[in-house]
């Protein structure tokens, strides 16, 4: 079937059924289309390494042998011994180089199902790379560089939607947009990794990177663009390519023209590839239908995001070939660079066209690598300043200064910058064990979000090795600290001894035993610290137990978790960092049912928590993340009264740099009826970037809940307006707070704002139904509508309502 030699032969296909035997004649066009069909039902055998051809073949083979009538057993052997055999003969000296790992596939909350193939250690930093996807490119262009990067990096090649081991036609409903393939992006990357991630977009692709960096800049550490440009709009090489795909209604494209299709991007580039690597290139470009390659040049063409690059404020590496004749360097990578805030200048790679890592895989990989590595300082979140640091057991200024700056975030829920900074701490310090212990608890996600298990495997390791450390420095500390007083008491003694016999040396023996004191309280004291950061690692270590966590498994773990770290409060009553852990812990016992039903009694497992963290405040009122909770605490209860000073105080320590800190604060001051001030806090919660909020969608509904009860009309409806418009925009409709939410619960807000405020005539104006399978939009759009028609607006009821029977 990939042979473009043959395809003008009529050929006769046998059909083994139990009817009598018969050839059918099948014409050439027909044939490569079957083929291409036969290809997408049989992905994983497409994508099967020779060896694993051979020894499946072989094995089906004997098996259809054995059966009589098993044709199509012995079919698929002999096609799979044949495959392997012609795969052998294109090439003998095939590289393991280009080779990518077995194929993996995801299904997301978005609803799409993406391919991808993974390398590297998961406790390595994140990388995900993605192809030129309107060009066609396919993902396993990036197999020269992949096996270096994987060295260094846990490396995720993913083919776009509708790409890869999962190409095929598009559903009939879906559109191919930016902001689709960025919302698909980023719920990827959030489902394979509990970490920060840096990308590495080719062509198209890196459109993609810069738009999930500008939108989504709190999950991404570094964005990476390979032969891109700053927007793609009115690209005559793309404008090219689109209208000659529009001129054949051949669902697939030959290997003839994908084969020259590939060439013309990177003519010596693809030329000095080994035959058998060019073969799964173009293998590879030819599962793509050809309506997903025009809707994909559609969407390139159209999309432009560039006013966000200003957003993307991660650091920024752009590699383009100095002979790309489709983003050219100087009109397309320069400007780009210049675009993004945090880029270094452009790098041109010589003698590389369009595809750089074909010709030119070294050069590309040390790039990578090389920036990768000089630029992982973390950055620090501005406007939490005032948020104390805690004291750890470390003598490297440079590693306290990196825990404080992940404890800071800790404090404010932002766990993905955090772990930055804790691995950073343990770089400049690999002795200290609370760096590993901030490292693994940000590895949870917060209270109210699901755990992910992936991420509790990896918390496991981290803790586990965090543990292990712990043990080792505080027994050396204990021993150090023993030592150390053992020689302050000699000291003494024979300073004592001086002066009974007015020993000359009397003022040197005393200047001595003062000198050994202070070193004997020192190491004291740091094995004193050393014994709580084994308490707290004892404790992270139990919460994080399980090698290969279920669902069943994480209740069991929080409660050893809050119950070692109950001990660690008992060694340490006067550590409010302590007691701060230990109060949150608890609240992760049985979340949200803290109170009896008279709402006044605390449940036991609430009380443990209101009792550590009113210590906690008692002993530093600015500790950040105990006032972050009695919070949550109260707000059910009918003593929310007690934790209203609690928000005057968290105000004004994060005025400027924590959204939900600010949003969390109106869940008490709405209670107690003060919605001005709620309304005021929403609003500068929800006037933070986009992208950097924790809760976009919650911090809005809380500025519409707030302003609608407050009567402020205008807030409200300029806060329902926006939220409308944000679920209108598909990026944002299904991560973050929206996968866990319904989207109705958001989209809904602005016809409750008119019902709120009685605003009959703008309800009577919407006379389009919502679709039938939102049922709760629906649901009130029926009723604001009746409630329109009862207050005078007549035709309101009727207007745009079907008939029952259509409605069923």
């Amino acid at each position: 079937c990939n042979d473009p030699q043959r395809l003008g032969e009529e050929t006769a296909v046998t059909l083994h059924t139990p009817l009598p035997r018969a050839s059918v004649p099948i014409s050439p066009k027909h044939r490569l289309q079957r083929a291409r069909v036969y290809k997408r039902q049989f992905d994983p055998l497409v994508i099967m390494g020779r060896h694993e051809r051979v020894a499946i073949g072989a094995v089906l083979l004997a098996l259809g042998i054995s059966l009589e009538c098993a044709h199509a057993t012995i079919g698929i052997g002999v096609a799979l011994l044949s495959s392997a055999a012609s795969s052998s003969a294109i090439s003998s000296h095939f590289d393991e180089e280009y080779m990518l790992p077995p194929v993996k596939q995801i299904t997301l909350a978005t609803g799409a199902t993406l391919s991808y193939h993974e390398a590297g250690d998961d406790d390595l930093q994140p990388l995900i790379l993605f192809h030129d996807f309107a060009l066609g490119v396919p993902i396993e262009s990036f197999a020269p560089v992949f096996n270096k990067l994987s060295a260094s990096h846990h490396v995720f090649a993913l083919s776009l939607t509708g790409f890869g081991a999962r190409a095929g036609a598009l559903p009939p409903n879906a559109t191919y947009s930016f902001a689709t393939l960025s919302s698909d992006v980023i719920a990827f990357a959030t489902s394979v990794t509990p970490r920060r991630f840096a990308m590495a977009g080719h062509g198209t692709g890196g459109l993609i990177a810069h738009t999930v960096a500008a939108l989504w800049p709190r999950y991404v550490s570094h964005v990476i663009a390979i032969s891109s440009c700053v927007s793609a709009k009115h690209n005559a090489v793309l404008s090219r390519r689109l209208a000659d795909l529009s001129g054949s209604s051949d669902t697939y494209l030959s290997d003839t023209e994908v084969r020259t299709h590939l060439a013309s991007l990177d003519p010596s580039g693809f030329n000095a590839l080994p035959a058998s690597y060019a073969h799964t290139l173009v293998d590879a470009a030819a599962r793509t239908p050809r309506a997903t390659l025009r809707a994909a040049l559609t969407a390139a063409l159209a999309d432009d995001h560039s006013s966000h690059l200003p957003d993307a404020r991660m650091p920024a590496l752009v590699i383009s070939g100095v002979n790309d004749g489709v983003f050219s360097f100087n009109e397309c990578a320069a400007p780009l660079a210049a675009a993004l805030p945090n880029a270094h200048a452009a790098s041109a790679i010589v003698n590389a066209s369009h595809v750089p890592m074909w010709g030119a895989a070294d050069a590309v990989s040390d790039a990578v690598a090389a920036f990768l590595r000089e630029t992982r300082a973390p950055v620090e979140r501005q406007g939490i300043e005032l948020v104390r640091g805690m004291q750890v057991n470390t003598a490297v200024p440079a590693a306290q200064a990196a825990f404080d700056g992940g404890f800071r975030l800790l404090m404010i829920l932002e766990y993905l910058p955090a772990q930055d900074f804790f691995r950073e701490c343990a770089r400049a310090d690999p002795d200290c064990a609370m760096c590993v212990f901030g490292e693994a608890y940000a590895l949870k996600p917060p209270l109210v979000e699901p755990v992910k298990l992936n991420w509790l495997r990896l918390a496991h390791r981290v803790s586990k090795r965090g543990l292990a450390l712990a043990e080792r420095i505080a027994a050396e500390t204990e021993a150090a600290a023993f030592a150390a007083e053992r020689l302050a008491e000699e000291e003494e003694n024979e300073k004592g001894e001086a002066k009974d016999k007015a020993d000359k040396g009397a003022k040197e023996e005393k200047a001595e035993a003062m000198v050994a004191a202070a070193a004997a309280a020192l190491a004291r004291a740091r094995a004193t610290r050393a014994h709580r950061d084994l308490l707290m690692l004892r404790a992270i270590a139990a919460r994080y137990s399980s090698p290969d966590p279920t669902p069943s498994d994480v209740p069991r773990m929080n409660r050893a978790y809050a119950e070692a770290l109950s001990e660690a409060a008992a060694a340490f009553p006067d550590d409010a960092d302590v007691l701060y852990f230990a109060g949150e812990a608890w609240l992760s016992v049985n979340p949200w049912l803290y109170w009896a039903k008279d709402r006044r009694t605390p449940t036991p497992w609430a009380n443990a928590s209101l009792g550590y963290l009113h210590r906690s405040i008692d002993i530093y009122p600015k500790q950040t993340g105990s006032l972050h909770m009695l919070i949550h605490l109260y707000e059910p209860s009918r003593l929310v009264d007690v934790s209203v000073p609690y928000t005057k105080t968290l105000i004004g320590l994060i005025e400027h740099g924590a959204d939900h800190l600010l949003h969390v604060c109106s869940h008490a001051l709405t209670r107690v009826g003060d919605y001005a001030t709620a309304t005021a806090a929403n609003t500068a919660a929800a006037g933070f970037p986009l992208g950097e909020q924790r809760y976009p969608y919650h911090n809005l509904e809380a500025l519409v809940w707030g302003a609608r009860l407050g009567g402020d009309r205008e807030s409200a409806h300029a806060g329902a307006n926006r939220m409308v418009a944000l679920t209108e925009y598909t990026a944002f409709c299904r991560v973050g707070d929206a996968s866990w939410y319904s989207e109705e619960r958001f989209s809904v807000q602005q016809m409750l704002t008119f019902i709120y405020f009685e605003e009959w005539a703008d309800l009577a104006a919407l006379r389009t139904p919502p679709p039938p399978e939102l049922l709760y939009t629906r649901a009130v759009w029926y009723f604001g509508r009746g409630m329109a028609a009862a207050h005078g607006h007549g035709g309101a009821a009727t207007e745009g309502v079907p008939a029952p029977e259509e409605e069923g």
